[in-house]
């Protein structure tokens, strides 16, 4: 599917781009990886027209394109969600993915930093996507610290609940639900489990019940590291955090990357 969109990108350089966008983490990750495309085959900035949503009147919380009626569609390239984009845009993105693609994270401050009137929502994407690194208090991700916040000590509730708790914690839409199961999963086959699922064993899928473990609650009240306990091997973009003693980490008291 990459393959077919990059052909596509480049087989119409010298034409004219429309991208549809959303605010959420994964569409600003998209936006990024097409622009330093973009950027590499030497399309003009001002050749890219970029519509970029993350709240719409009369939505109290706004999740997508989707929820809009297609006149409400029609009208956004007229509104200040449409940009036509500059060559500091196209810069600012190609920082952006190369940051992300980097095998450390010293580059993600800097563009979680950068407040774009083209790319709007970067910053804060980025800002939120460093919060996934293990944290200096507990050794949990900000996405791994919602979900054992919304998983019940003393019963169980089913992972489609608990993804729904923990995705209403979020400013904007984050993680989708497989993906939110998979961590789940991690969480619970871990050598010192901090979710309990059951049957034992079983893969998390949305009916799967799960609760709390005792474990999981002194990690959540910070006091046992996760990290330490259960070792990671994960990848944030370029990173890949493995082990007991990592160096990267999103320290609470100072809300910054340290290593």
């Amino acid at each position: 599917m990459f393959e077919e969109r990059d052909a596509a990108l480049e087989a119409n350089r010298d034409g004219e781009y429309v991208l549809w966008f959303e605010a959420d983490l994964y569409d600003q990750l998209q936006i990024t990886q097409i622009l330093a495309r973009l950027a590499e085959y030497e399309v003009p900035a001002e050749h890219i027209m970029l519509i970029c949503i993350g709240e719409h009147p009369g939505i109290a919380r706004f999740g997508g394109l989707g929820e809009l009626r297609p006149e409400q569609l029609r009208e956004l390239p007229a509104t200040k969600a449409c940009a036509r984009l500059t060559p500091a845009a196209l810069d600012l993105a190609t920082r952006a993915w190369a940051a992300f693609r980097a095998p450390t994270p010293e580059g993600l401050p800097a563009i979680s930093a950068t407040r774009s009137g083209e790319l709007r929502f970067l910053g804060e994407a980025f800002e939120r996507l460093s919060r996934e690194y293990p944290s200096t208090r507990d050794g949990l991700s900000l996405t791994e610290r919602r979900i054992l916040a919304a998983a019940p000590p003393d019963e169980d509730a089913t992972a489609g609940a608990v993804f729904g708790r923990a995705s209403g914690r979020e400013a904007r839409p984050y993680l989708g639900d497989d993906w939110c199961y998979t961590m789940m999963d991690r969480l619970a086959r871990a050598p010192h489990p901090l979710l309990e699922v059951r049957p034992a064993g079983a893969a998390v899928e949305h009916g799967t019940p799960v609760r709390l473990t005792a474990t999981g609650a002194r990690v959540l009240a910070g006091e046992a590291d996760h990290v330490r306990l259960n070792g990671v091997n994960r990848w944030i973009g370029g990173v890949h955090l493995t082990g007991r003693d990592v160096r990267w980490r999103w320290d609470e008291g100072r809300e910054a990357l340290t290593g």
